[in-house]
């Protein structure tokens, strides 16, 4: 070829070369201007939320309950992570940490030594060490062996996988968030996990012929993500368990502080914000946990409910009682923070822009003192000696004001540490008794002969505002308030025939006393008296409808409109027929929460007014209002009722239980109630249950739940009213083991 062909060759190579370069230019400047921008700034600095305090809940004296305080948690880096392989120097000591290939998408290739030190030394005079164990930090975490470099490789694919999608979608100019949204669809449709690849792969022809462009941008997505600090508190174990380590412990601190040979490296600490519960198990239930965002569907109901702009990605939500109550409140406002890199290339310089507003506080008209006795003395009486269910012996007991309603004492059995692990409680016991429990509902559904003895309900579960179960004979006040109101009389003289089967109709069985009218049979707590008269025959029609429009008055089945979260309502028969008629009378065949008797039995107590329950007394600085509906109750049926009450304290079934000197000048009305499990006679042979009460060889039908329940006053006191009852006993009464608890709880009370 002659020169002057070859230069011209040359010429429009070089003039073509020029032309692709300026053309690329261009279409930066026109088109990827303003992204390119936006990538070099976040390159160097990022805005972030920054965390908002959440408010405090205090009881009546001002002593807290909940309370946001600084801790330690355990966070992880990717890029450290990535750059785990570390060499000695010879000469000075200094441990060089270089980067695994593998995580560069470089597979094939091995970590190279590095070929200098800061020292000066460089050839080949570095040793290589051996990758950490783990090993000791997941001792001092407490977990097990492997969880740790297996929770790093899972995020590591993670971050990858984002890494991906943001690229994929990068280059193919698609909306930040496209790729995720498609890939939890194909999740749905194809009722599996999908890979990142499989909904990349969809945007094949989109991403064809752009490698440049998306290497690119993969290098500066790799710098960005592999340089962020995210939280590690959940954790899955080679067996496959789920493990929440919120907080670290100080020996887990000091080893990573102390990390001077990069030993952990890919792992740090990090100060946080964490809820604390000062009285640790006291109350637990009532007060209620937080805990971040579990799923990316529960962050969304959360940002519908609340508002998408006013919440971290990774806020604490209150999952139980006051916490999730009041979340509006508690929850405060974030704020937000402009992120800059350090020498490291981690966003570690922060300048706040717009402060953080901690959320208001809850006041309680809860006593923590009143708490704690009721507490002891509930503990006391729920022994796992005679308890019928499997795990802690269960029981609920709440003390409120009986006039305004104002919850002044609440206690559970068994309780829990919500400063503690929570995957201990709401994996193991919430999750595996609830299957329990629904496959007992569906062999009761199908009628498959006799149930078996339904689970203990999960720990988290409030077994005073949430845990409803049979009454027994607590109920027969409001049946005879229903049965007084329809207009017919209780037997003046009724001879009960005890366990006498021979006696038609047989159910329900008594225990041997004497002759009985309203009061003495409420007093004496007879069964046959109330059975018998709901189901008279001349007034069954009336009572078919008095029954539960009275129950409906005092609230049962119906939710109270107290101030906590997930409350129960219970449950009483709409349309009963005459076995059901005898069933309810008797407080069978109808489930109730402590909350809703004490709740009943302040409407008994102050003369017709079904006060709203209420816990917080001050939020956000604002007193909140009391509130009560009236109840007709007609002034006889409530004096023989009142009558029945007082007589069950002095003569009957609870008599003596009372006569204490702390309780001096205290005026006690209440009724005790022994409930089997289901619309069962409680006096049925049973081969799985002994009456130790009994003559030799007598069965009794079980589980027994016991209740007492009622109201108590003093001159120059407020009137209170309560409610206690123990769970699945495998014998005893409620006025001789539910009845001791409320004195101890009337006592503290009156004397405090």
């Amino acid at each position: 070829m002659r020169p002057e062909r070859r230069l011209l060759v040359l010429y429009l190579a070089t003039v073509a070369a020029l032309a692709a370069v300026w053309l690329r230019v261009g279409f930066l400047q026109l088109f990827g201007h303003q992204q390119a921008v936006e990538d070099a700034r976040t390159q160097r600095e990022r805005l972030a939320d920054v965390a908002a305090g959440r408010g405090r809940i205090v009881d009546a004296t001002g002593e807290t309950l909940a309370v946001d305080r600084a801790a330690v948690r355990l966070v992880f880096v990717p890029g450290e992570w990535a750059s785990r392989h570390r060499y000695r120097c010879g000469a000075c000591g200094t441990i060089i940490p270089r980067r695994d290939p593998r995580w560069a998408g470089q597979t094939t290739k091995a970590p190279t030594p590095p070929s200098r030190c800061s020292c000066g030394a460089k050839g080949q005079g570095f040793e290589p060490l051996p990758v950490e164990d783990l090993a000791p930090l997941e001792d001092a975490i407490g977990l097990p062996a492997g969880t740790l470099a297996g929770a790093a490789d899972d995020r590591m694919r993670d971050v990858l996988d984002q890494i991906e999608i943001e690229v994929a979608e990068g280059v193919a100019g698609r909306p930040p968030g496209t790729l995720r949204a498609l890939q939890r669809l194909r999740r749905a449709e194809r009722g599996a996990p999908v890979p990142a690849a499989d909904v990349i792969a969809e945007l094949g022809p989109e991403l064809e012929g752009r490698d440049f462009y998306a290497e690119d941008l993969r290098v500066q997505r790799r710098a960005d993500h592999f340089g962020r600090a995210t939280a590690m508190m959940t954790f899955h174990t080679p067996t496959g368990a789920r493990l929440e380590v919120r907080a670290l412990s100080p020996e887990a601190e000091r080893i990573l502080e102390l990390d001077r040979d990069q030993r952990y490296r890919g792992f740090r600490t990090e100060t946080f914000t964490e809820r604390w519960y000062p009285r640790h198990g006291l109350l637990a239930q009532c007060i209620g946990v937080v805990s971040p965002f579990r799923s990316h569907e529960e962050r969304l109901a959360y940002f519908k409910r609340f508002g998408r702009d006013m919440h971290l990605p990774d806020v604490r939500v209150g999952r139980l009682g006051l916490e999730a109550a009041y979340e509006s409140v508690l929850r405060g406002t974030p704020g937000r923070a402009r992120l800059a890199r350090d020498e490291d290339g981690l966003f570690s310089r922060r300048t706040v822009v717009d402060a953080p507003r901690r959320g208001g506080d809850v006041t309680l008209h809860l006593r923590t003192d009143l708490c704690e006795a009721l507490h002891h003395s509930l503990r006391a009486a729920a022994t796992q000696e005679g308890f019928a269910g499997e795990g802690d012996a269960s029981a609920g007991g709440i003390l409120m004001d009986a006039e305004t309603g104002a919850v002044l004492a609440v206690a559970e059995a068994p309780s829990f540490d919500p400063n503690g692990r929570l995957d201990e409680v709401t994996s193991r016991i919430d999750d595996d008794e609830a299957v329990a429990a629904e496959a007992v509902a569906r062999r009761e559904a199908r009628g498959e002969g006799e149930p078996p003895e339904p689970p203990k309900p999960a720990v988290t579960l409030s077994r005073v505002t949430r845990l409803d179960v049979e009454p027994g004979s607590a109920m027969k006040p409001f049946s005879a308030l229903a049965i007084l109101g329809a207009g017919h009389p209780i037997p003046t003289h009724y001879a009960c025939a005890g366990r006498d089967a021979r006696v038609e109709p047989r159910f329900p069985r008594c225990h041997p006393h004497g002759p009985v009218d309203c009061v003495s049979g409420l007093a004496h707590s007879c069964n046959r008296l109330f059975a018998d008269t709901a189901s008279d025959r001349a007034y069954r029609a009336v009572h078919a409808v008095a029954f539960p429009t009275t129950a409906a008055a005092f609230g049962f089945g119906l939710r109270t409109g107290a101030d906590v979260f997930g409350e129960g309502r219970g449950a009483y028969p709409a349309t009963p027929s005459a076995p059901l008629l005898r069933q309810i009378a008797i407080g069978q065949a109808v489930l109730v929460t402590p909350l809703q008797m004490a709740r009943a039995c302040a409407a008994l107590a102050n003369g017709g007014r079904l006060p709203t329950p209420r816990f917080a007394s001050i939020v956000d600085g604002e007193p909140v209002p009391f509130e009560a509906v009236p109840v007709e109750l007609g002034a006889a049926a409530l004096e023989q009722v009142r009558a029945g009450m007082r007589g069950c304290v002095t003569f009957g079934t609870a008599r003596g239980v009372f006569d204490r000197p702390d309780l001096a000048g205290v005026t006690v009305f209440g009724k005790s109630g022994t409930a089997t499990v289901g619309a069962r006679d409680w006096m049925d042979g049973d081969s799985d249950w002994v009456d130790p009460d009994g003559a030799d060889g007598s069965r009794a039908k079980g589980p027994w739940h016991l209740w007492f329940v009622g109201w108590a006053s003093k001159p120059g006191a407020r009137t209170v009213a309560f409610a206690v009852v123990l769970h699945s006993r495998r014998s005893g009464v409620g006025g001789e083991h539910a009845a001791p608890v409320v004195a101890d709880l009337l006592a503290a009370w009156f004397n405090r």
